[in-house]
């Protein structure tokens, strides 16, 4: 499987707006998230296997 972002979808990958607490968790753009159900739909993923995925995806991009 190829998956290809340019990067201005790299740079919108997470969510602008802060919290502000130390050690809250990342919150993803409404773009990433969309991103997560257009794979689960094309490749019939359950949520596990998805989030799995996106992960990997994630690592291989670099954005965290």
């Amino acid at each position: 499987m190829t998956v290809w972002f340019d990067d201005t979808h790299r740079a919108r990958w997470y969510e602008t707006a802060q919290s502000g607490r130390r050690g809250a968790p990342h919150r993803y753009s409404d773009m990433a998230v969309q991103c997560g159900l257009v794979i689960r739909e094309v490749f019939h993923l359950p949520l596990r296997a998805l989030e799995g995925l996106m992960r990997s995806i994630i690592t291989l991009l670099g954005v965290e």
